[in-house]
């Protein structure tokens, strides 16, 4: 009698908070899960498209529900969801949602959320850290070379002294036999270079290449002049720029 008389009370007047307190109590009492959620769902009606964290409050009990007492998995991620859907950067629910897709295998999904995690980090260090999650889920779980070598690009941007991830672009770009971006990533390895013979050594072959694979002979005269401006008397380099 007490649970109906309170669903009256809600029913004729929904703003009633006692009537709301009370029907949440009852709820507990009587592990009527589905209708407590539906309760609180029913109250993120009463705030403001900027009262976001009283929202998330409300959701983050909703979740509770669905986890520990109904063990609706479905509805634990959609909630989640509501609350990237308000707070796009909330790290609780992006976490949580990265932990469960990865456990289901959803790897679209994590790919996704991750994404957003990208979007939201401000620190280097983690920013860096989140590209290669990023860069190997590509590789492995996709099989997709070009946005892994997006992934490894932003690195490189990130932290240009990180040779290892310019070997591993060096080695994506040779498997697409895509010589530009080879002789670019060359070409900084050749301005590190600080033995000059070495580094001639480089620009010679990043020369040959650009004429026998790229057939893009300026790009070749350039190296090329690379080569003389470090040995004046380069016998290769005079005869091909004759």
């Amino acid at each position: 009698k007490e649970l109906s008389y309170w669903q009256a009370v809600v029913q004729a007047s929904p703003g009633d908070a006692e009537a709301s307190v009370e029907l949440e109590r009852l709820y507990s009492v009587l592990e009527r899960w589905p209708s407590l959620a539906d309760l609180l769902k029913e109250r993120l009606k009463a705030f403001s498209d900027d009262q976001v964290a009283e929202k998330v409050e409300i959701l983050d009990r909703m979740i509770a529900i669905f986890r520990d007492k109904m063990h609706a998995e479905p509805k634990v991620l959609q909630t989640y969801q509501m609350i990237l859907d308000i707070d796009p950067g909330n790290v609780g629910a992006i976490d949580a949602l990265l932990h469960q897709y990865e456990a289901a295998g959803r790897w679209p999904d994590y790919a996704k959320v991750l994404q957003r995690k990208i979007d939201n980090a401000t620190d280097i260090g983690e920013q860096i850290s989140l590209r290669e999650m990023q860069a190997q889920l590509m590789e492995t779980r996709f099989a997709n070379a070009v946005e892994a070598l997006k992934a490894y690009e932003k690195i490189l941007e990130l932290a240009p002294e990180r040779q290892d991830v310019i070997e591993k672009l060096k080695d994506l770009y040779d498997k697409r036999r895509d010589f530009e971006n080879l002789i670019r990533l060359r070409k900084i390895e050749a301005e590190r270079e600080n033995d000059a013979r070495k580094r001639a050594g480089i620009y010679v072959e990043l020369a040959i290449m650009a004429t026998e694979r790229l057939r893009k002979f300026p790009v070749a005269i350039e190296l090329w002049e690379q080569v003389l401006e470090i040995d004046e008397t380069h016998g290769e380099a005079l005869k091909n720029l004759e």
